[in-house]
């Protein structure tokens, strides 16, 4: 159920990157905090440290002595803080030799862990475990003092307890635990109201698609009025109801051909059978009904061959058969078969170029119906006396064949629309005597692109019409 609620979607993908980015942005301010809080501790135990190498007096005789009571009232004040026990201000000062010089009061017995060997190379922080179990931050820092080309070295040692410090941070932290969980389920609220407002433009889109039936396929999305994130898919349904509105418009048109197809050997049929039942006739009169039966269950059988062949390629059922063969017998066969209905109009029938050696891979049956039916084609729809002129030969690696006619030609904007399912071009072309369904051209073209292969056309009305026929080498 989630893969298929785009609003739940966003609001688990809105949550989660919100969760990640205010969890993370909260981790980042908690330890950024703590390193400033240390920072600011780390200072103050710089300072302090140099307050008490200035407290630190060596005389000419070589005594050295602490003599804060001597200094400024006001590290008399600041003093106050290392005289309380434990109050977790703390400081401790050795001769380099490891004796003590002096410390705080505060430390009692308590004494501040020292690496002599550590300091000797530079300052150094630690935090080490304090007199009440609780953390101390310490710095330790080699001070040397020359007096007359003498040279004195101490340890100075100050601590202040992390405490209050921890105190504070674990106070952040339980802010940060009550407030993220505040700060999402508030986020998530205003993410569901702001994924609802922003998915209502496509919620009513939904619903002027849904009020598109068959009954008002004119209707079109206003393409002004809807969101710039919808207009493509508004652009797109549009062209989709356009062809779906052209492919009912063809598919009523196919439904009334073919009835009046249907119909007309139908009547022809119940006619003939009406009129010779009506009384005996001689056998030579019963032969001609016969006859005429027979042409028109011929025709009717035709129709529905064609009808059961589009299905079949359509629904991908036609099964070729795959063999190599020559295009130009093919072509030559073709052209012999329809050479009586050329010969009807008085037309000519042209193989201007059929050069030996073009063999195609394919279905030899399909192929051969592909060109009847442009050959037929073109002597419908020329003019008597015209002519048809056949040429094949390589071009680009395929094998192309052109059948040009002198006929009437074909309107530049019905070029486009010939190979379409049910298209029938404009039936005054064929003048009455050569009506059909519009199958012919839509079964040549699945079948040359199930053969890997394509078809142009280019004409001029009045001027006739040049079929292309591209075949490759090595097909299916």
């Amino acid at each position: 159920m989630i893969s298929k609620s785009i609003k739940l979607k966003l609001f688990i993908w809105f949550l989660l990157a919100f969760s990640v980015l205010s969890i993370g942005s909260n981790v980042y301010v908690y330890y950024q905090q703590k390193k400033a809080s240390l920072a600011a501790v780390d200072r103050h135990l710089v300072s302090q440290a140099q307050v008490f190498a200035g407290l630190i007096e060596v005389y000419d005789d070589g005594r050295v002595d602490f003599e804060p009571t001597e200094l400024k009232a006001g590290f008399e004040r600041a003093r106050t803080i290392y005289d309380i026990p434990r109050s977790g201000h703390y400081f401790h000062i050795y001769f380099a030799d490891g004796d003590t010089l002096t410390s705080s009061p505060s430390l009692g017995k308590f004494v501040l862990p020292v690496s002599f060997d550590r300091v000797s190379d530079g300052d150094y922080f630690d935090i080490v475990p304090g007199p009440d179990n609780g953390l101390l931050r310490i710095f330790s820092q080699k001070v040397t003092i020359n007096i007359r080309d003498e040279k004195y070295s101490f340890i100075i040692q100050v601590a202040e307890e992390l405490s209050g410090v921890y105190r504070f941070l674990d106070s952040l932290r339980m802010q940060i635990y009550f407030s993220v969980p505040v700060t999402l389920l508030a986020t998530g609220l205003g993410g569901l109201l702001i994924i609802w407002l922003s998915l209502r433009p496509l919620e009513r889109f939904s619903r002027e698609v849904g009020n598109i039936t068959e009954r008002n396929l004119d209707k079109r999305m206003d393409e002004k009025k809807i969101d710039i994130e919808l207009k493509d898919l508004a652009a797109s349904f549009n062209t989709t109801l356009d062809n779906l509105e052209r492919a009912f418009i063809q598919q009523k048109r196919f439904l009334s051909d073919v009835s009046h197809e249907l119909r007309t050997p139908t009547a022809v049929i119940k006619s003939s059978c009406e009129i010779h039942l009506k009384k005996d006739r001689d056998k030579g009169e019963y032969k001609k009904a016969l006859e005429i039966i027979m042409n028109s269950a011929n025709r009717m059988d035709n129709l529905i061959e064609r009808l059961l062949t589009l299905s079949r390629l359509e629904q991908k059922m036609y099964v070729f058969k795959k063999e190599k063969f020559s295009l130009c017998d093919v072509i030559r066969r073709s052209a012999h078969l329809l050479q009586p209905l050329a010969d009807e109009k008085g037309i000519t029938i042209e193989l201007s170029s059929l050069p030996e050696g073009l063999n195609v891979q394919g279905d030899k049956d399909s192929v051969t119906e592909v060109f009847i039916n442009i050959i037929e084609n073109a002597i419908k729809y020329n003019r008597e006396g015209g002519s048809i002129t056949i040429s094949s030969g390589e071009h680009s690696g395929d094998l192309k064949t052109d059948i040009k006619d002198t006929g009437i030609g074909i309107p530049e904007s019905e070029i486009d629309n010939i190979f379409q399912s049910f298209y029938r071009v404009d039936r005054s072309r064929a003048n009455g005597k050569t009506r059909g369904v519009g199958l012919g051209l839509n079964i040549v073209k699945a079948i040359v692109d199930k053969h890997g292969g394509k078809i142009e056309v280019t004409s001029r009305q009045g001027e006739g019409s040049t079929f292309s026929v591209y075949f490759p080498k090595s097909a299916l």
